[in-house]
């Protein structure tokens, strides 16, 4: 299955580059997609909770060529995808004509991640930005959310999903990770929360770690040096956190 949704994406993007009479009202993959989080000048920023302010960050992919890309946070932002090289789920396309058009957050949390967004998205005008698809991990009887990351040249990225990125306010309360950066384990410090599932995923999505919950720790050392992310799951909801393995 994975294979042959790799396959689609393969060929999608050839048409995208090839379309002659492409339908704009046709939206990638009539998927809704949902920013998570962005890696913007050394920093990373998760996408806030939702809130009274936000809900969900959502971008729309529509069928053209090139393909126009819209989104929203404290603002909007438009920009034009235009495929110059693809192989399987991986493709290089050229951004131009990107244009954000801010109006201010009430929540400062908000406002931090919404520049940040916007920020990188204008930091690809002109560029030739490294697009990948990912299925990111089992959920139900087949198969987990997509995931689609953006790279910039200098490594700054951002990544959308296919569901959104929902985070409990009972998790959320004062929830950390240590040590961070670690060598061998990771902690944390949620209390009778009904922890079950830790999972641990790679920067662009991949599912690499997934044990139940016995204890506040998880072992890392079999990673690589790297950025990943912590998922805490129960009955209560889920939380996402980044740490660093050296």
């Amino acid at each position: 299955m994975q294979r042959l949704l790799l396959l689609f994406f393969a060929i999608f993007c050839f048409g995208i580059g090839n379309a002659q009479d492409p339908n704009p009202d046709d939206l990638l993959f009539e998927v809704d997609w949902y920013t998570w989080w962005v890696f913007y000048e050394g920093t990373f920023y998760e996408r806030p909770s939702p809130n009274s302010e936000w809900e969900f960050i959502t971008m729309d992919v529509a069928f053209d060529n090139p393909a126009p890309l819209a989104g929203e946070a404290c603002g909007t932002v438009s920009l034009n995808i235009d495929v110059t090289d693809y192989s399987n789920d991986l493709f290089d396309a050229l951004i131009t004509d990107v244009v954000v058009t801010p109006t201010p957050c009430d929540l400062g949390v908000n406002q931090e991640f919404s520049d940040a967004y916007f920020d990188f998205l204008l930091s690809l005008e002109g560029q030739v930005a490294e697009i990948q698809f990912a299925i990111s991990a089992p959920s139900g009887p087949e198969l987990g959310p997509l995931v689609v990351q953006m790279t910039h040249p200098n490594g700054d990225f951002a990544l959308w999903a296919d569901v959104p990125l929902n985070v409990s306010e009972f998790l959320q309360n004062n929830f950390e990770v240590f040590p961070n950066p670690t060598t061998e384990v990771v902690q944390w410090n949620l209390e009778n929360a009904n922890i079950e599932l830790a999972r641990v995923y790679s920067v662009d999505g991949r599912l690499l770690i997934t044990e139940t919950v016995t204890q506040n720790q998880l072992q890392v050392s079999q990673l690589p040096a790297g950025i990943y992310f912590l998922e805490l799951s129960g009955v209560d909801g889920k939380v996402v956190k980044r740490f660093v393995k050296n």
